[in-house]
């Protein structure tokens, strides 16, 4: 009898005679599924920064709001990006875009996603601090008063907008990521 240490798990638990032929079958059907499983994921992730895109966020934001769950919607755009790949590349660009995202995944407890080249989201069930977010503005919106997921959406949009308008009309420059800060809005209490 031979030793059945070096036998893999899946061909002990055959329950038929394992052959050469059906081993060869069932090792073309493993790499197709983690073929599968990579594109399954590049499909739904973004390459750069590891989070979810745009359309698991539409998924995921209209089952929050269409099933009664109490959460809030953080937008988060990264300052200066356009400037900063027009002066500095690109690559330092995407080193800015990997920058806050990570940092948005360590300071925001949520579900993250990159919903567009320099914005971000997170859907939060708990009122999120953005007191240590930097290199982006960040503004959030709680479902509560809304009555459509355009209407939530579209009010923390125009809150990011005015926000960086207020900044950048003050003198603020939009060059370079060593000048970019964020200073939150918040909700009433």
């Amino acid at each position: 009898m031979s030793d059945q240490s070096d036998i893999p798990p899946w061909r002990k638990s055959c329950s038929k005679p394992c052959t050469a032929a059906r081993d060869v079958e069932v090792l073309k059907l493993r790499s197709r599924i983690e073929q599968l499983e990579d594109e399954l994921y590049s499909w739904r992730h973004d390459l750069l920064t590891g989070m979810r895109m745009r359309r698991d966020f539409d998924d995921k934001f209209f089952e929050y709001f269409h099933f009664g769950v109490n959460f809030y919607l953080v937008l988060i755009d990264v300052d200066g990006l356009h400037d900063t790949n027009r002066d500095y590349g690109y690559r330092t660009g995407d080193a800015l875009i990997k920058s806050v995202a990570s940092a948005t995944k360590d300071r925001i407890n949520g579900v993250h996603y990159r919903i567009g080249g320099d914005e971000f989201a997170v859907l939060c069930l708990e009122r999120p601090d953005l007191s240590g977010c930097q290199r982006a503005t960040a503004v959030y919106e709680e479902k509560g008063k809304h009555t459509s997921i355009n209407e939530m959406f579209d009010e923390a949009d125009n809150k990011m907008k005015e926000k960086k308008r207020k900044r950048y009309a003050g003198g603020e420059r939009r060059t370079g990521p060593s000048t970019c800060s964020v200073t939150p809005i918040k909700e009433k209490e």
